[in-house]
């Protein structure tokens, strides 16, 4: 079994109020990305709107709340929720 030490793993992009580090590297994984983001009130991703065509993406947010957009819809997530955006889809 592979860990991380999420404190350990280098910064990839960051901002005043943006934070990303990848876990996929660390962890070994070839069919999952993990990733980690700290983001402040106000903020955005780094990536901004950008499609996946061969994987989704799962969100939980740990603290806060969150509101994550496609081209078609939006969806507010709040502490200890999820939030899935399936492959070929365009999100923010």
């Amino acid at each position: 079994m592979e860990r991380a030490a999420i404190d350990d793993v280098e910064r990839d992009a960051s901002g005043d109020d943006v934070e990303r580090r990848r876990l996929s590297d660390r962890l070994d994984t070839s069919e999952i990305a993990i990733n980690q983001h700290r983001i402040g009130p106000g903020s955005e991703f780094a990536s901004g709107l950008h499609t996946h065509m061969d994987q989704e993406e799962v969100f939980f947010v740990l603290e806060g709340e969150a509101t994550f957009e496609t081209l078609v819809s939006s969806a507010q997530s709040t502490r200890t929720r999820a939030a899935r955006s399936p492959s070929k889809q365009e999100r923010q």
